[in-house]
């Protein structure tokens, strides 16, 4: 029995085959799109330029850098050959720190993004008006700069 080879790549949303007519697919929505290699990872030819995908996707948008893991489906003759999906992420570069806080958003839900911050900022207020002024550590550190 032949091995199944998944092809690892990084590659631009070139176009979205279905859902017809769309800009963007949302996040856990089935789709069917091609993608433009721009680097390849493993077990990918040097020939091929572009890879149809279909499966469940991450927020697909137009222009955008993905990291693509896929196992071949079919081949046809008149179509070329579709990928299923194995693996898919939106390929995001934390150098900044706005960079850094765009892929927190994505990680985390958007309420949640917001909340530490006020947390401490409440017990910090807290602490300091209840001791007037003076710091006195009356709960766990890491509570205090969540």
């Amino acid at each position: 029995m032949e091995e199944e080879r998944i092809i690892k790549i990084e590659g631009t949303l070139d176009r979205i085959y279905y859902p017809k007519y769309v800009k963007k697919v949302d996040s856990g929505e089935f789709a069917i799109f091609r993608v433009f290699i721009t680097k390849r990872l493993e077990n990918c030819d040097d020939k091929i330029e572009d890879i149809k995908v279909k499966g469940n996707v991450c927020t697909l948008e137009y222009g955008t850098t993905y990291k693509i893991f896929a196992k071949l489906a079919e081949t046809h003759e008149i179509y070329g050959n579709t990928y299923d999906l194995v693996y898919i992420s939106k390929c995001i570069d934390i150098s900044s720190k706005d960079k850094q806080k765009e892929f927190l958003k994505n990680v985390l839900a958007p309420d949640s993004f917001h909340i530490p911050y006020l947390i401490s900022v409440r017990k910090i207020g807290m602490l300091l008006h209840l001791n007037r002024g003076r710091f006195k550590r009356t709960e766990p550190l890491f509570l205090l700069f969540l």
